[in-house]
């Protein structure tokens, strides 16, 4: 059975759709589209996966449905960059260049003291386990802070709360203000092809102005019936600002 390339091209306007949904450089930091007369000189890292992809999923004649699978690919580069700017925020304050605050028991007094180092905070990140959900419900309770099921307020600030997965292997949490997380990313249009896969000899389905890449090569460990796909972003090493962002470095045992 042949290749539908209506198929091919729904399935990634479907990834452009659910990136733009789950980007962390979209919705997090303040997000500059590349221009090389000003940001040639940054330095770029590349978040990305390289997967098999069954070519019957495209078949013509085949009822398959790829939303989920669109969706599940976009995660995946949406947690990469989380990952990568939380880690990037995590080593800075260790080194010094950002605000800590040590944590030994998570207590009303350190999320003031972190709020005092950040001017006008519009996030809260912290780890996603019991004992952290437990403690803001207990702060609640006692009149300590105003919160619902996303936002904490903490004197006239409305910060919105996330939580950090486990398998982001990233330690402690952060406040910060989104100004003060300057990131640079490459559109389509802004980056040659990888050269280590035979591709479609066609675009990719992608726009230029895209920031979502994604490839299809045409077969995978030299196997006819699956693509060699390539899904990937490229963003700068962020700029962080002192001032806006403070990290919060908890005990070994939270």
């Amino acid at each position: 059975m042949s290749v539908s390339t209506e198929k091919l091209e729904r399935f990634v306007q479907q990834l452009q759709d659910a990136y733009s949904e789950e980007s962390f450089i979209e919705e997090y930091v303040d997000r500059s589209s590349f221009e090389s007369e000003r940001h040639t000189e940054r330095e770029y890292v590349q978040i990305g996966r390289r997967s098999n992809l069954p070519k019957r999923f495209f078949f013509k004649d085949e009822a398959v449905v790829n939303q989920v699978i669109s969706n599940d690919f976009a995660k995946t580069i949406a947690q990469g960059e989380k990952r990568h700017i939380l880690s990037t925020i995590e080593k800075q304050a260790n080194s010094g260049h950002l605000s800590q605050v040590s944590v030994d028991d998570f207590e009303f007094d350190i999320i003031i003291k972190a709020y005092s180092e950040v001017y006008e905070p519009d996030y809260l990140f912290l780890p996603n386990n019991t004992e952290y959900r437990q403690t803001l419900f207990n702060w609640q309770e006692r009149g300590h802070i105003e919160t619902d099921y996303r936002t904490v307020a903490i004197g006239q600030s409305q910060i919105e709360t996330k939580w950090i997965p486990s398998k982001l292997e990233t330690r402690g949490g952060c406040l910060f203000d989104r100004d003060s997380i300057d990131v640079v990313q490459k559109q389509y249009k802004d980056a040659n092809r990888p050269d280590e896969a035979d591709f479609m000899s066609r675009k990719d389905w992608c726009s230029d102005e895209d920031f979502l890449m994604a490839y299809f090569g045409k077969e995978f460990n030299g196997d006819p019936d699956e693509f060699d796909f390539w899904l990937r972003t490229i963003i700068s090493e962020p700029r962080l600002k002192r001032g806006g962002i403070c990290h919060w470095k908890f005990d070994e045992e939270n």
